[in-house]
C-alpha cells in the first residue's frame, strides 16, 4: 500500500509560505521602481542585496551558525552568488526596461530553472533537481496562459 503525504499542512508552513508570497510580491513593487528609477542596474543589485546579507548573517549569527568557510566552499558559494544574485539581476533590471511588467515576470521566472541547473553542477544530486525544473516550467507555462 503506497504512503501518502499528509494533505493539510501544518500552521508553521501555511505561516512561511504565505510570508514567502507576501514578501515576494513586495520585491516585484521594489524591482519596478527600481528599474523605472533611473539608477544603474549594477547599483540597483547591490541596494537589494547589501541588507538581505547583513540581515541573513545576523540572523545566522543569533542562532549559532557559523559563518566561516573553508576557501573550496568560499570560491562555490562565490560562483553560485555571482551567478543567481547579481548576474540574472543585472540582466534582468537591464530587460526590464524595454519590456512590461508582465512579460519581465515571465522571463524572470525561468532564473529557477537555472538556479536548478546550478544546483546539479554543484551538487550532483539530479533526483534533486527533477522536480524543481518540472514544476518551474509547470509555473512558466501557467504565467504564459495567465498573461495570453
Amino acid at each position: 500500500m503506497p504512503r501518502y503525504r499528509k494533505l493539510i499542512a501544518d500552521p508553521i508552513s501555511v505561516m512561511l509560505f504565505s510570508a514567502i508570497c507576501a514578501l515576494w510580491s513586495f520585491t516585484w513593487l521594489m524591482g519596478k521602481y527600481q528599474v523605472n528609477s533611473g539608477i544603474l542596474p549594477e547599483i540597483a543589485v547591490v541596494y537589494r542585496f547589501i541588507p538581505i546579507a547583513i540581515i541573513m548573517a545576523l540572523i545566522s549569527i543569533s542562532c549559532g551558525q557559523s559563518l566561516k568557510f573553508n576557501l573550496k566552499d568560499a570560491k562555490i558559494l562565490f560562483i553560485y552568488s555571482f551567478f543567481c544574485c547579481s548576474i540574472n539581476f543585472i540582466l534582468f533590471y537591464y530587460a526590464a526596461i524595454y519590456t512590461i511588467t508582465s512579460i519581465s515576470a515571465i522571463i524572470f521566472s525561468f532564473s529557477i530553472i537555472i538556479i536548478a541547473l546550478l544546483k546539479y553542477f554543484f551538487v550532483h544530486k539530479l533526483d534533486q533537481v527533477k522536480p524543481i525544473i518540472f514544476s518551474s516550467l509547470l509555473g512558466i507555462v501557467g504565467l504564459v496562459f495567465i498573461m495570453w
